[in-house]
């Protein structure tokens, strides 16, 4: 008897959607490192390592490193003396950026993940918080060392919670496993954090506004 084998279609099963917020930034030499660092962010909610609780792969380490240099590399090349404050043209533009919810943030199972992830959010709301991020091509000199100390920042964590990423002896600071089924436990941190009601000047994330409180005058009782 021959067996035949029958070909068939597979079956697409689709992942779960990544909710994220879109920022617009009108500075083009910022965004263009941005876009670098979205991109990392995206890749840590992906990463293998995000299917533990608490390990950290040695590839996707180095993969992490390497777009994270991606990220200082273009800020460098954008605050070069030839680069920096060039002309632009009549028109004035925002581009988008995408970062991960907070949500998202949140729901980060891996501890060593979520900890440089976290560090990586701060950092660009920094870089979208500057009094530059504000112009069209140009990053004054105290923004850029504001951003580059806390790109600093961002190093020492990773190298407490990931290491190099040369072996698995090189993954950082060994954390515990809090895991049942599927479920973080303990929940320690909630929702991660509140959004508050950003300045109106700022350059933000699309956020619902909360309703300003009416302004009462001063005065003597009546």
């Amino acid at each position: 008897m021959i067996t035949e084998l029958e070909e068939v279609s597979p079956d697409i099963v689709g992942g779960r959607k990544v909710q994220v917020t879109y920022s617009n930034l009108r500075n083009f030499r910022i965004h263009q490192s941005l876009e670098q660092l979205s991109r990392l962010l995206i890749y840590c909610l992906e990463c293998d390592s995000n299917n533990t609780s608490s390990k950290a792969l040695p590839s996707d380490v180095r993969y992490m490193r390497r777009q994270w240099q991606i990220v200082k590399n273009e800020f460098a090349f954008a605050i070069l003396p030839e680069n920096n404050d060039q002309p632009r043209g009549n028109y004035e533009t925002a581009q988008k950026v995408a970062l991960p919810y907070q949500k998202e943030v949140a729901r980060i199972r891996n501890v060593k993940v979520k900890r440089v992830v976290a560090e990586l959010v701060n950092c660009a709301e920094l870089m979208m918080g500057v009094d530059s991020a504000n112009t069209q091509n140009s990053v004054a000199d105290e923004d850029a060392a504001s951003i580059q100390s806390c790109f600093g920042l961002v190093d020492r964590v990773m190298d407490i919670w990931l290491g190099g990423g040369k072996d698995f002896s090189d993954t950082g600071i060994q954390a515990p496993a809090y895991e049942i089924l599927g479920k973080i436990e303990p929940d320690v941190d909630a929702d991660w954090r509140e959004t508050m009601e950003p300045s109106k000047d700022l350059p933000r994330s699309q956020y619902a506004d909360v309703a300003d409180t009416p302004a009462v005058a001063e005065g003597p009782a009546k």
